[in-house]
């Protein structure tokens, strides 16, 4: 449901672009142009940003990191005790759910006695490795968060230099338009690394949720499998 909502209002911020007359794009342009090189950083960044968010958001789903289909064929394996048959599936299946039950297999190989303790540990320790795969997919969302203001600040830093670096010959032949242009392109990188910061900032937050809960619902699917293989033993 919150995934739901998110992208609606993603949506809904987005239609004014998408509904923009003609002289409202001629002005971005000229916005763009305006804001020199750095702004073509962050618009890059920008592009990267998007692509990413798709991408995690196309990923980080119970679907693609515990199948359901697996799941149930995994569980049907682990009540039969065929421990040969629960490595081959785990082994065809490349889901972070067939990475942990297939660790726990891979324990009994080597320990047959194992207890259900030793087993639970060495899910545990696949489970952390897959966690750490997942946050550090969102992680680079938060490092454009971070950079992306900086360069902004490095921009507005630029456009000041350039604003006020005829003043240091003669104050008297300063050119106002020239003034001009250096504060608006130190104004506009500064808006465009906060605008870009703050919405990656909120997708973080958003993510750092999902991934709790996709993690929690990891655990306990994988612990269901391994019960049952144990109480069968």
């Amino acid at each position: 449901m919150k995934k739901h909502c998110f992208i609606i209002f993603a949506l809904f911020c987005l239609l004014p672009l998408f509904a923009a007359p003609e002289a409202a794009v001629a002005e971005s342009t000229s916005i763009i142009a305006q804001g020199g090189n750095t702004l073509y950083v962050l618009l890059g960044l920008s592009v990267f940003f998007v692509a990413l968010s798709s991408f995690i958001f196309m990923t980080l789903r119970s679907e693609v990191l515990s199948p359901k289909s697996f799941l149930r064929e995994a569980e049907q394996v682990a009540a039969s005790h065929d421990l040969e048959k629960l490595k081959v599936l785990c082994g065809n299946d490349n889901s972070p759910a067939a990475k942990i039950i297939g660790a726990a297999a891979e324990e009994i190989v080597l320990n047959p006695e194992a207890s259900y303790n030793v087993l639970r540990d060495a899910v545990e320790d696949e489970g952390s490795r897959q966690a750490g795969s997942l946050w550090q997919k969102i992680q680079y969302i938060n490092d454009i968060a971070i950079v992306s203001p900086m360069i902004g600040l490095l921009g507005t830093v630029l456009g000041m230099r350039e604003a006020f670096g005829g003043l240091r010959v003669d104050i008297g032949s300063a050119n106002p338009v020239h003034l001009a242009d250096g504060v608006s392109k130190a104004l506009i990188t500064t808006a465009a690394g906060l605008i870009l910061g703050i919405t990656a900032m909120m997708v973080h937050s958003f993510l750092r949720g999902r991934v709790n809960d996709l993690i929690a619902d990891l655990e306990n699917e994988c612990s269901k499998v391994l019960r049952t293989f144990v109480s069968k033993n």
